[in-house]
């Protein structure tokens, strides 16, 4: 696989988890509202929101490492480069 290919594929999927994690906390943010009849969606959503943290923390994070590394093309693409030199 291209470097190229590796940098649209993570940017599509950061890209995607930022989406469903921003639905799931609008959805969590409305269960709030009426804790007491809302409270069993309330634990699911949030329990839903579990793996899509984690999901964003790691492509986030991979890009973040790659870039540092300047490993795989990144480096033209983040701030990273330019504080590194």
């Amino acid at each position: 696989m291209s470097a190229a290919r590796n940098v649209a594929g993570n940017q599509r999927l950061t890209a995607g988890a930022a989406i469903l994690l921003l639905v799931a906390l609008a959805a969590e943010s409305v269960t709030v509202i009426a804790m007491g009849q809302l409270l069993a969606p309330h634990i699911v959503i949030g329990m839903l929101l579990i793996p899509l943290v984690i999901l964003k923390l790691a492509t986030t994070g991979y890009r973040f490492v790659v870039a540092a590394g300047t490993v795989l093309g990144f480096a033209s693409l983040s701030l990273a480069h330019s504080w590194l030199g």
